[in-house]
């Protein structure tokens, strides 16, 4: 059976898979095919849309196609649309589709259409502030891709076979668990609806790791996980490390634990490369809110989390960045909230600034209310209404009295940022990051040949992002 999946980018709590990241479900979802004796082709949502007339802008709508054109389509048995944005934010290169647009496109083909990933589940919603509705009725069903870990164990090896359909580089996100350890979860979490709490043995993941590494790949991040530091085999990264990987990130922290496991973040700075980055699911540093909504972490515990990472991995490393730092996301519309908690959380933020302590980036969402949560169930998006309209100027202060004057401190004018991977063009702008978690936007005053890693010289500082010129440029990767 011809197998066609079209890759529409998912963006969860637990897990990335917007270019340049390749997420898990397309891989899987290919492992299993070639498991099953049947030929899988892989499509991205940019290789069914029409390229736009070149201008001065990359069109971001088809940046991310692949080798494959859409005329595998026309002999497919069986088309399988991945989607679900659940973490709502902005990308550099990407455009994530959605299925009402993948239907769209897809109606001229006649093989059966089956929708995979969040969005057969709990729903996908790209924008902030809303609501989730179904998203089933725009194919002719769901198709559920493989979850139970000795099927992943299976088709992820053979699922690295992909990568001879993607033209591009890659940063693959890796496995390691799912689910919330905790009974009960915080009041807006997708996570313990969708998942038993379950880790994967690491022997599994680093064969994984391995078999991507034969196909060319050489940044990873290990993710899906709602927290990094209660992995119960943290022994993995120095095994990991000795495979000369030229990235290996982490993603998601509990500042509850990460507070009283300061051997971890001596091992993540240790044997991980630099600009690694722990998200810390703080959401709110107003005590009513945490209480309301079931968070974990008490604004003593984060404050905690911060100094112990930054002990371990505030060091300047090879790339440029700190080894090691902390990421805070806050979530804004959460129960309980009020003008008050924006201001609490603006006054901690300005006390680790003040501090000395760093921290790479502040991830400021509004919340989506999904079906099935606490939050669903008790007052949606109440409070969101009620206090939207301080969040312009909330926002407004975090980057410009913190998020600015943080940047200073983490790469000052004269840093040597290496590794760069320029990505658009915007008029005579170029704009990239380093492959990594939560990377650094790098922006150039020039127009320069893009795909290709260069080193940057930081020449000055914007809200969020640094500018630059080109120290020393390298092949391309």
């Amino acid at each position: 059976m011809k197998i066609v999946i079209v890759d529409c980018y998912t963006d969860e709590p637990a897990g990335l898979g917007v270019p340049p990241y390749l997420g898990v479900y397309p891989r899987y979802l290919f492992g299993e095919a070639l498991a099953n004796k049947d030929e899988p082709f892989y499509l991205r949502i940019d290789d069914l849309r029409e390229a736009r007339k070149p201008g001065q802008k990359t069109d971001i709508l088809t940046f991310n196609r692949t080798k494959n054109t859409k005329e595998v389509i026309k002999e497919a048995d069986l088309i399988i649309v991945i989607a679900g944005i659940q973490t709502p934010g902005k990308y550099l290169s990407a455009i994530p589709g959605t299925v009402k647009e993948a239907a769209r496109l897809l109606a001229p083909y006649n093989a059966k259409k089956l929708l995979a990933g969040p969005s057969a589940g709990l729903g996908g919603q790209q924008f902030g502030g809303k609501k989730v509705k179904s998203e089933l009725d725009y194919l002719d069903g769901t198709y559920l891709i493989p979850n139970d870990y000795k099927e992943i164990n299976k088709f992820a090896p053979l699922g690295v076979s992909i990568v001879d359909q993607i033209k591009l580089p890659i940063i693959a996100e890796i496995e390691l668990g799912k689910g919330c350890a905790r009974k009960t979860g915080c009041s807006f979490c997708t996570e313990p609806l969708k998942n038993k709490h379950e880790w994967r043995k690491s022997k599994e993941v680093i064969k994984e790791v391995i078999a991507l590494k034969a196909k060319g790949v050489e940044h990873f991040r290990l993710g899906k996980q709602s927290d990094f530091f209660s992995y119960p085999e943290i022994e993995i990264l120095e095994k990991l490390h000795n495979l000369k990987l030229k990235t290996l990130h982490i993603d998601n922290v509990d500042p509850a634990i990460a507070a009283k496991r300061p051997e971890i973040s001596e091992a993540i700075a240790k044997y991980c490369t630099s600009g690694n980055v722990a998200a810390l699911g703080v959401e709110s540093f107003d005590e009513a809110v945490i209480k309301a909504n079931n968070i974990n972490s008490s604004p003593k515990q984060v404050l905690d989390a911060i100094m112990t990472i930054n002990k371990f991995g505030a060091v300047r490393g090879e790339n440029g960045l700190p080894k090691f730092l902390p990421g805070i996301n806050l979530i804004l519309g959460l129960l309980g909230e009020n003008k008050k908690s924006l201001e609490l959380n603006l006054k901690f933020l300005k006390e680790i600034l003040d501090s000395g302590m760093l921290f790479r980036r502040i991830n400021i969402r509004q919340i989506n209310v999904f079906p099935g949560t606490f939050l669903a169930e008790n007052g949606g998006l109440k409070y969101w209404r009620k206090n939207r309209k301080h969040y312009f100027s909330f926002r407004k202060a975090v980057r410009e009295q913190i998020d600015h004057e943080m940047l200073k401190k983490i790469v000052p004018i004269g840093t040597i940022l290496k590794d760069v991977f320029m990505e658009v063009h915007d008029g005579n702008h170029t704009f990239g990051r380093q492959f990594g978690s939560y990377p650094l936007i790098v922006g150039l005053n020039e127009r320069i040949e893009l795909r290709k890693f260069y080193n940057i010289k930081v020449t000055g500082h914007m809200l969020r992002s640094v500018t630059g010129i080109i120290q020393t440029e390298n092949l391309t990767l």
